[in-house]
């Protein structure tokens, strides 16, 4: 069962971590558990648009119009500027940028794959996808999520407005198979159903003590992809990319410093000796970096949760996912109970005294 590529998800958090309100999102009106939608627009708009450039014809103006009025490019653009207004930054999403990679030759590339995999959508069981991720959330929890196939130059997968009208916008792999996308899916709407049933209180402490547990769902991506694999046996990645197994497998053999690092960067958070942009650009540090397309937050999250799961059960772990500082602790007493031969990294006593008091 192949699961995702390891630069799919560098800005998945960034929903959870800055998001204003991250609280239960709107119940649907039956009650069901699984409430999931397929819209293509944006992705049927571009490849109109492409195919018409392929072809050496002209693009009509209408052709422009219907993708900038698209739901999801819409929802797409909406998603990307607040992102840059909430951490500062400019990262140049605007429709001029957008329309000139669509112009570029770079656009062209494997036209008839991508039309292959935006067929495929049609035939993606998004309530499987949503059952997977189900078994590793708490027993009220509600899927509710439109999901946009899009087409763009940036080739990751994210999640949008979590307490609103929540979103996954799922990049068009060219050569992705139907079971990887509704991996990548469950993946994604592990996220949704997570910030829907576990929200935070933005009162509660100081600033610091609010940023320590904003940055601590990070470890949510480690609990999305054991989510996606539906158990700690279930393959991390899909077996044909070696460069993710191996990026996978080098973050495994460094859990011990990672550990350590991500301890670091904590204490300094509570005690105030980072903050602003470095505090963002260490945090980044752990979602994704050129040496770790799935940085820590994914390998140690992952052991953590896998631990916890293969040594207390996996109602345990549901018990505390809501939590992350009761998370921490109840990994460290998972890893205590390990059998000889099975000896895992700790977190250290500093960091635990930081986190006990945060529960």
């Amino acid at each position: 069962m192949p699961l995702m590529h390891p630069t799919r998800f560098p800005l998945a958090l960034l929903a959870c971590l800055f998001c204003e309100a991250c609280g239960p999102s709107p119940q649907p009106p039956d009650g069901g558990a699984v409430h999931v939608s397929v819209v293509t627009d944006q992705a049927d708009a571009v490849l109109r648009i492409l195919d018409a450039r392929a072809a050496g014809g002209t693009v009509s103006e209408q052709a422009w119009q219907t993708l900038l009025s698209a739901d999801g490019y819409r929802r797409m653009m909406e998603r990307e500027t607040a992102i840059d207004r909430q951490l500062g930054i400019d990262r140049g999403y605007t429709d001029a940028s957008f329309r000139e990679w669509i112009e570029g030759d770079g656009a062209l590339d494997d036209l008839e794959g991508r039309a292959a995999v935006l067929g495929a959508w049609h035939e993606v069981d998004g309530a499987a996808a949503g059952r997977r991720a189900l078994a590793y959330l708490p027993d009220s929890a509600v899927l509710r999520a439109t999901i946009y196939p899009i087409i763009r130059k940036q080739n990751n997968s994210f999640v949008w407005d979590l307490s609103g009208d929540p979103a996954i916008f799922m990049y068009v792999e060219p050569k992705a198979t139907l079971e990887e996308i509704e991996t990548i899916l469950a993946h994604e709407l592990h996220h949704v159903g997570l910030a829907g049933s576990c929200p935070r209180d933005e009162e509660r402490g100081s600033e610091a003590e609010r940023l320590v547990d904003r940055w601590l769902t990070g470890f949510g991506e480690g609990l999305a992809v054991l989510a996606a694999a539906g158990s700690p046996e279930g393959p991390t990645h899909a077996p044909d990319h070696e460069e993710g197994r191996v990026a996978w497998e080098a973050g495994m053999n460094r859990l011990a410093s990672d550990m350590q690092r991500l301890e670091a960067f904590f204490l300094d958070i509570a005690a105030g000796r980072v903050e602003g942009e470095e505090m963002q650009r260490r945090g980044m540090a752990f979602i994704n970096a050129p040496d770790a397309p799935q940085g820590a937050f994914y390998t140690v999250g992952w052991h953590m949760v896998a631990t916890l799961e293969r040594s207390l059960g996996r109602p345990s772990l549901i018990d505390v996912v809501c939590d992350p500082p009761a998370l921490i602790l109840e990994y460290n007493r998972a890893a205590e109970l390990l059998g000889e031969g099975e000896e895992a990294p700790m977190w250290s006593e500093a960091f635990i005294r930081l986190v006990e008091g945060a529960t």
